[in-house]
């Protein structure tokens, strides 16, 4: 009997001790194998994540962006011409506008939109006539009469100021307003219509001109009467900003910072001319601005001198001016010799007589709550309405004078929520393409 089975205790062979080491000795080296391999992997893992935070963060400062003012040689603006056009189309302008002859159209007509008209429509015309007519007679009108003027003359005043605030916060024109202005007074003008045809005066004179404003507060004149007259006139300082500070937005900075904003340089100057002429476009809405710079151009802000004299258009008025240049122009160039410019310095024409105009009514620039119909990002795609395409108005500031303006700093914080905009604008003019494919 073998003493490891009588004393129950299992006897170590020194074979079987010898496996067991080697077993143990085996199995370290294993687990400092999978340890190494496992350590690799951390290691690798940890170098992709790091090479993927870095070039994360790479994009991201290459979308933020540098700080306009630092990033700038040139920061205030002037009037270096940049695209070549423009000095044979500001030539081109000055004898065009010194040119002698018999014209419909003259220059001095222009300005009569850039001067005070005096009274805001021609109802108010009719009603001093009639104040200054009872002014004048021994016996005054009833109560009545008078009650029945004075309410008339406060509800047109009430009436212009609604069309003005209107007009500034660039909604359109309502036609149909001063027929529901005629409508609403009709019988304050009855009023005064009978009492005018009641007078009796002697004096033929007298009576013609009693017989003209009777007519002028009847339904039909007074449906015409009742608008304001189309001017253009100074901006109110309280729909700008506070800061005179606005917004530049653009793909291709490179020419502003190494040379400075100028009038005279345009991306668009070869397809049409920009809407109100050679000047610095900006705005003082970033969202609008945001619309121009696609997802890695900047948004430049610039600040414009507190003396800059800043004129307001409306859509309205921009129309008429429009209109009036056009004719202007085509009456005093041939129209053969004018076929033969070529496109970029008819564009450049029309731009450089917007800017004169504005320049010799005194004013610096000009502020439009309602931009007009103009290309942006996919401009080769289609041709928005930007004010469609962003849902809301293209408030456009379009600075005359360079050297009123210089660019000022944008904080990194206000650079990344740049982004935010450029996104949504991009976003908007996807879902625009979308609903308004051909």
């Amino acid at each position: 009997m073998e003493f490891s089975k009588i004393s129950g205790v299992q006897s170590i062979r020194p074979e079987n001790n010898l496996r067991e080491t080697y077993s143990r000795l085996n199995f370290k080296q294993e687990n400092d194998k999978l340890e190494i391999k496992s350590n690799k992997k951390k290691k690798i893992a940890i170098g992709v994540a790091v090479a993927s935070l870095a070039a994360t963060a790479a994009e991201l400062a290459y979308l933020i962006g540098r700080n306009p003012a630092k990033a700038a040689k040139v920061l205030k603006g002037n009037a270096e011409i940049l695209e070549p056009a423009y000095k044979e189309a500001k030539e081109l302008t000055d004898k065009i506008i010194n040119k002698e002859g018999q014209f419909q159209t003259k220059f001095d007509d222009i300005f009569k939109l850039f001067k005070d008209p005096g009274e805001k429509s021609q109802l108010n015309i009719s009603m001093n006539r009639f104040e200054t007519f009872v002014s004048n007679q021994k016996e005054q009108p009833p109560q009545e009469v008078m009650e029945a003027f004075n309410t008339l003359k406060k509800n047109l005043e009430d009436f212009h100021k609604k069309i003005e605030e209107n007009l500034i916060k660039g909604e359109k024109i309502d036609y149909e307003a001063a027929e529901k202005f005629k409508n609403a007074n009709k019988k304050y003008s009855d009023i005064i219509q009978e009492y005018i045809k009641n007078i009796k005066i002697d004096d033929i004179n007298t009576r013609l001109d009693l017989d003209d404003l009777y007519y002028k507060f009847s339904g039909t004149s007074i449906s015409f009467d009742a608008m304001p007259k189309r001017v253009i006139t100074e901006c109110p300082k309280e729909i700008l900003p506070s800061d005179n500070v606005f917004f530049h937005g653009t793909m291709k900075p490179k020419g502003i910072y190494e040379h400075g904003f100028t009038p005279y340089a345009s991306r668009q100057i070869n397809q049409s001319s920009r809407e109100l002429g050679a000047g610095v476009y900006l705005s003082p809405d970033v969202k609008v601005s945001a619309y121009f710079t696609g997802l890695i151009g900047p948004i430049i802000p610039v600040r414009l001198a507190k003396d800059a004299k800043t004129a307001l258009i409306t859509e309205d008025t921009y129309k008429k001016l429009a209109t009036e240049l056009n004719s202007f122009i085509s009456e005093r160039i041939n129209q053969g010799e004018y076929q033969t410019l070529p496109d970029i310095t008819k564009n450049a024409i029309t731009e450089c007589l917007f800017q004169e105009v504005f320049k010799k009514a005194g004013y610096d620039a000009v502020y439009t709550p309602k931009g007009v119909k103009s290309g942006g990002l996919m401009q080769m795609i289609f041709s928005p309405d930007i004010n469609e395409v962003l849902g809301r108005n293209q408030s456009q500031i379009v600075v005359f004078s360079p050297e009123k303006l210089e660019i000022v700093d944008r904080t990194l914080k206000e650079r990344i929520c740049d982004l935010k905009d450029k996104f949504s604008a991009i976003i908007s003019q996807l879902k625009y393409q979308r609903t308004h494919m051909i």
